[in-house]
């Protein structure tokens, strides 16, 4: 039996993949910032996404204590 993706709150794993993959891809499509201005732009976009995986894995983490 396929295992499904963990849920917290409604939102999905695979939601939060695909709004991170918009938002790198709206970096890149993005022609009129100069080269440097692209990567801190990533920098803060991955600063950010790292922080709200972790607010998301443990939504999980909490979500399955209270099943138990």
């Amino acid at each position: 039996m396929a295992k499904k993706k963990p849920k917290s709150k409604g939102i999905e794993v695979s939601d939060v993949e695909q709004a991170a993959t918009d938002a790198i891809d709206a970096v890149f499509s993005d022609t009129s910032v100069s080269p440097d201005e692209t990567l801190e732009r990533l920098k803060e976009l991955r600063s950010d996404i790292e922080m709200k995986m972790h607010c998301l894995e443990q939504d999980i983490k909490a979500k399955q204590g209270d099943d138990e």
